[in-house]
């Protein structure tokens, strides 16, 4: 563990050298047009309150609706607040001035983790919101790109906050992105090859260490042996594992941003930023493979413990909160360079530092499946 610690420090230290940068400037270079904020509630809510404003507010996909997690979403005051603040409903503190100031301030999303879920639907939540869809008025600014008339790129962005002792585990998802005509595959196993979809997630691993989680295509020749690529014939393909480490007891940031390769060319970008400073960036992806996966679809909502076994189940109750939950996105495929989809991919260079330290944490932790 004081190794894993050691590694995880180090990740992190590489992951700040860097001055931090504005949302509104890396929407404005990613050509991103039109935004969509998620609403939240100004009470708290909980139970079918919570599942029916997800429902109601946020454009959830009407097909499935929430796939598993009704009873482990909630909206809570800010877990950062100072005690009394979150105590804001008992009632022999209704008369004192901070509490009722505290039951102004907008709630969190929290989510639960209940004692031993994994998976399955055992324990956090997952659905697909889809707020956002090209109109005729939607516009393409980016030079030198293809255009089909639909988003093509997208970022989501949120504040993420873990309780002082969360423990991690082995390992589990938190929110990403995903597109193509089927909304529930390219998860769990379902890789992309047999459906029509892909998704990119946020992933911890043991000991925080972070990566994103993708189902994409990995038949493009030497992806899989790309510096921080780890493919899984079985379940999804980790993008930079450890090029972050999550922080527990504070809020922090995250953005992640995914451009479709051009069709035929192994062109596509996954990109995160971690607290305003790029952490991930991988370029040259064979994101789709057809014409079928027209656009990036919206947010899937998947946060859970695991893994596919007991052994990456949450050792205790545990919720992670989220807030500033904001989706932009722009017309116009990738427009950098890159091979046909038999082609290469490479990480960029500017993050091959970041690499060798996932690289060693990886083999120090022995975390990789």
């Amino acid at each position: 563990m004081v190794r894993v610690a050691l590694v995880t420090a180090l990740a992190a230290v590489v992951s700040h050298t860097a001055v931090a940068l504005q949302i509104a400037d890396v929407v404005t270079g990613y050509g991103l047009t039109e935004s969509y904020t998620f609403a939240f509630p100004t009470q708290s809510i909980a139970g079918l309150d919570a599942d029916n404003w997800v429902l109601d507010k946020w454009s959830v996909n009407p097909q499935h609706g929430i796939s598993f997690g009704r009873d482990d979403i909630s909206f809570v005051p800010d877990p950062s607040a100072p005690l009394t603040r979150r105590d804001a409903t008992v009632p022999d503190l209704e008369e004192r001035a901070d509490i009722r100031a505290a039951k102004n301030d907008t709630p969190v999303l929290r989510i639960e983790y209940p004692q031993g879920s994994y998976s399955a639907g055992t324990g956090g939540t997952q659905f697909y919101a889809e707020p956002l869809q090209a109109t005729s008025n939607s516009k393409n600014i980016l030079p030198n790109t293809t255009s089909n008339g639909q988003f093509e790129r997208m970022l989501f962005a949120y504040d993420l906050y873990l309780d002082d002792y969360f423990v991690f585990n082995k390992g589990g998802k938190l929110p990403g992105l995903r597109g193509g005509p089927d909304p529930i595959g390219c998860s769990g196993g379902h890789q992309a090859t047999a459906f029509k979809c892909f998704s990119s997630r946020l992933m911890w691993r043991d000991g925080a260490l972070g990566e994103l989680y993708t189902y994409i295509p990995t038949s493009q020749k030497n992806f899989c042996s790309t510096l921080g690529v780890a493919c899984n014939s079985d379940y999804g393909t980790s993008l930079g594992r450890g090029r972050y480490s999550l922080a527990t007891g504070k809020w922090q940031t995250v953005w992640l941003y995914v451009a479709l390769n051009a069709e035929g060319i192994a062109n596509g970008v996954m990109e995160m930023y971690y607290n305003g400073n790029k952490v991930i960036s991988f370029s040259n992806l064979e994101i789709r493979n057809s014409a079928t996966i027209e656009s990036i679809g919206g947010v899937y909502f998947s946060t859970f413990f695991g893994g596919y076994d007991q052994s990456w189940a949450s050792p205790k109750q545990q919720f992670s909160y989220f807030r500033n939950m904001q989706l932009y996105a722009g017309l116009g495929a990738a427009n950098g360079t890159g091979g046909r989809i038999s082609g290469a991919m490479s990480a960029q260079p500017s993050h091959i530092l970041p690499a060798v330290v996932a690289c060693v944490a990886v083999a120090l932790a022995g975390a990789m499946f």
